[in-house]
This record gives C-alpha cells, structure tokens and sequence, in this order.
C-alpha cells in the first residue's frame, strides 16, 4: 500500500484506528469521530469490560494475554456490527489473525476503513516519555528490565509494520499537529 493521506468519500460506518503506542490513536480518533459527528470507542476500553478488570496488566497477569486477545477480538466482532463509529484499536490488536480478518472482512463489505498512524520511533518515543502504570512497558531485554521507549518504538514498528500495512487502506505519518493530521485525512472544515 502507497501512502495515502486522506479519506475516500463518502467515509464508510466504521473508521478504525491503528498504529503504536504513542502514534495518536486515541487523539485522532477523537477528532475524527467530532468531525464525522460519530462516537468514538477505545478498543482496549471494550475488552477490559469483558474481562471485568481494571488494566490490560491485570489481565495478563490474572486470565493471561490468551484471554486479552479472546476479549479483545470480541469486542471488535460487536463494535463492526454497530454502525457508524470511529475506533481506535490497541496497538497489537491488527497483529492478530482473527482481528486482522474481521477487518479484511469488513473492508472488502465497505462498511469499514482503517486508519494507520505512522510516526518516527523518536516521535513515539518522545510522546510516551517514560514507562508507569499508565504506559507500561512491552517488552524487556534479556535480563527482565524493560526497554527503553527508543528501543521499544523500534523494535515494535519493525515486527507489526507488514501487519498494519496489510489492514490500513490510509496510512498517515502524524507526526505535529493532531488537527492539521484530521484535516489532511478529510479535508478542512466544511469542504466535504
């Protein structure tokens, strides 16, 4: 897939978001789902009400990572029957075949577009700062510590880019302002 900045009109039902940690989902999905007057629904949020857990950590440390990839492709199922919405998924969420497969499915129905952000990894990086409870870390390095965000970013983008690329029929590199990357997918205000 070429990159391509902008949205086909008229926008299918379902605008999904994916992309890294750090990359926006959540900011432009917001924006987006104001402009579009549509709701917007965290993924990650939808699948921690199905495990009935506070955290994704909770998760993985309780029911383990099977049941948060179960709960999550779960929720995706439901949200795609739904109707016009903006969703942004968790960041390893298109990594998985079943999820990556209720996209396909609803792409090529045209009840759905996915949306990839792409940032630089010192972007990332830079907008995650350092790990707490809130952005925990994904990985650690041969000794349990975790990686640095840098690091983290990098090895990241390098394993789940083939996957974002084989869902996204848009891929924007949002790297400044969070307006300007909602303008550039679906034109100014009131041009469309």
């Amino acid at each position: 897939m070429n990159q391509v900045e902008s949205i086909p009109h008229p926008v299918p039902p379902v605008v999904a978001v994916v992309g890294l940690r750090g990359s926006g989902k959540s900011t432009i999905g917001r924006l987006l789902a104001e402009r579009l007057a549509r709701p917007w629904h965290d993924l990650d949020q939808l699948a921690l009400a199905r495990c009935g857990l506070q955290t994704i950590r909770e998760v993985f440390e309780g029911p383990g990572e099977s049941r948060w990839r179960e709960a999550e492709a779960e929720a995706l199922r439901r949200q795609l029957e739904q109707g016009s919405q903006v969703l942004s998924l968790g960041g390893g969420a298109p990594t998985r075949p079943e999820v990556a497969g209720l996209l396909a499915d609803h792409r090529a129905r045209g009840t759905a577009i996915v949306i990839w952000l792409d940032a630089a990894p010192e972007v990332l990086a830079a907008r995650i700062g350092s790990h707490d409870d809130e952005r925990p870390p994904l990985l650690a390095d041969e000794a349990g510590r975790p990686v640095p965000p840098l690091e983290e970013a990098r090895i990241l983008r390098g394993r789940r880019e083939a996957a974002y690329r084989a869902v996204s029929d848009v891929i924007l590199c949002n790297e400044n302002d969070p307006a300007s990357a909602v303008d550039r997918l679906l034109g100014p205000p009131g041009s469309g």
